[in-house]
């Protein structure tokens, strides 16, 4: 009899069968026979450290409903169990535990916009509800309202960067990291990743969609203080990225990064929309591993809107596709797998300042407001009318050619982005 997968949950009291994700049971671990039971057992290796992140926004649950799924049809225990499993080590984890059982974005910060040095040193400055028992590696909700405190006044830090510092040393120590949210509005799944020249062709956001690449760059993490595990692989990172991109990605002559949003089952595969340093978990998590020396393993799926039920089930496709396949797309052409996904670049984007109003067949700034944004990926043609603002008037597309339209905001906020030009891959 083969030996079975052992299933950790994040939780202090009696785990029902199987273990359920939710905001009480932020963390689930499936380890493959043979890792980390004991000392007999071998530790897994970096590059064999899976982590998927689920709910990292509290209204997109979409990631948590398809995991439980797969955790109660005792998909994950059986994927670890196969001799042919990628992984030593997966991790399941709910980014932003009180958000989702508020049923909301956020409590005081967009956390997948808190994975900068500043915001985790913040959140991992001391005080009650910081960053106990994020070293059990599993994703707890410390106890307390916020977090560790170095704020002049005394009080707790924001919630979420009390959560992101919880949270980065287990990006930091895995070789693999799947984000998974939705949109608020309707899209195809597409996913995307951070460009191995650490972003040198970022996108560029302005009023009318071109302009200076934001200045705030997240800075690469230290590893210092994630333990041996996130330090491991210095010595023979180089050499496991050489294999790697000797291996080659789903697509000959894509970069090794691309390989992992690449293998999922999206419809669109997007490249550049971290390279201004937002804070990103995947950013982070590209940052940990070149301070490894270690390829880059990382990508951020969108599975559809909120409310549709097909967001769940790209989200349980997405995962499968990680615990199984670990970044190498299956299926041979005409087999009856999936089409490859359209890979593009987000080459400019579009920040929401005072007065932004959706356009969409209207005729400029004169035709009034309360337009809807563009479908998500519909083409725009150069010099097309999409929206305006108070201080830009026209916002038009600003690509020769023409570009897709990338992640429009159905409800804009001020200083987020509206949208971004998107352009096929080279």
């Amino acid at each position: 009899m083969s030996p079975a997968a052992r299933i950790e949950g994040a939780s202090d009291s009696a785990a029902p069968a199987p273990l359920l994700l939710g905001p009480d049971r932020p963390g689930v671990v499936i380890h493959r026979p043979g890792i980390g039971a004991g000392a007999i057992n071998e530790p897994p290796l970096r590059e064999r450290r899976f982590l998927a992140l689920l709910a990292v926004h509290g209204d997109e649950p979409c990631g948590v409903v398809a995991a439980n799924r797969l955790l109660a049809a005792g998909f994950f225990a059986a994927a670890a169990a196969d001799p042919s499993c990628p992984f030593d080590e997966l991790r399941l984890v709910v980014g932003n535990p009180k958000a989702l059982a508020a049923g909301v974005r956020f409590l005081d910060l967009n956390l997948n916009r808190c994975f900068k040095e500043d915001v985790i040193a913040n959140g991992s400055s001391g005080g009650s509800g910081g960053t106990a028992r994020c070293g059990d590696g599993v994703g707890h909700a410390a106890a307390g309202a916020g977090g560790g405190s170095n704020r002049s006044d005394g009080g707790p830090a924001p919630y979420e960067a009390a959560r992101a510092a919880q949270l980065a040393p287990l990006i930091e120590a895995a070789g693999s990291v799947l984000d998974i949210h939705s949109t608020s509005v309707p899209t195809p799944p597409f996913a995307f990743y951070v460009p191995g020249d650490s972003g040198a062709a970022s996108a560029a956001r302005s009023s009318g969609g071109g302009g200076a690449a934001s200045s705030s760059a997240a800075k690469a993490p230290s590893l210092a203080g994630a333990g041996p595990a996130a330090a491991e692989g210095h010595g023979q990172g180089q050499a496991q990225q050489q294999q790697q991109q000797q291996q080659g990605g789903a697509q000959e002559g894509v970069p090794p990064e691309a390989e992992l949003a690449l293998s999922l089952p999206v419809a669109y595969v997007v490249r550049d929309y971290t390279g201004a340093g937002q804070g990103l978990a995947i950013e982070w998590a590209a940052a940990a591993a070149a301070a490894a020396g270690a390829a880059v393993r990382a990508s951020c799926v969108e599975c559809g809107s909120h409310q549709d039920p097909a967001s769940v089930e790209v989200a349980e496709a997405c995962l499968r596709a990680f615990a199984t396949a670990g970044g190498t797309r299956t299926g041979e052409p005409g087999s009856g797998a999936a089409a490859a996904p359209r890979h593009v670049v987000a080459r400019s984007g579009v920040i929401v300042r005072a007065g932004f109003r959706w356009l969409w067949g209207g005729s400029g700034s004169g035709s009034g407001g309360g337009g809807a944004p563009p479908p998500a990926f519909a083409h725009v043609a150069a010099g097309q009318v999409v929206a305006a603002d108070d201080e830009a008037g026209d916002i038009a597309c600003p690509c020769a050619g023409g570009a897709l339209v990338f992640m429009p905001a159905g409800a804009p906020r001020v200083g987020e982005d509206a949208l971004l030009w998107a352009e096929d891959y080279p």
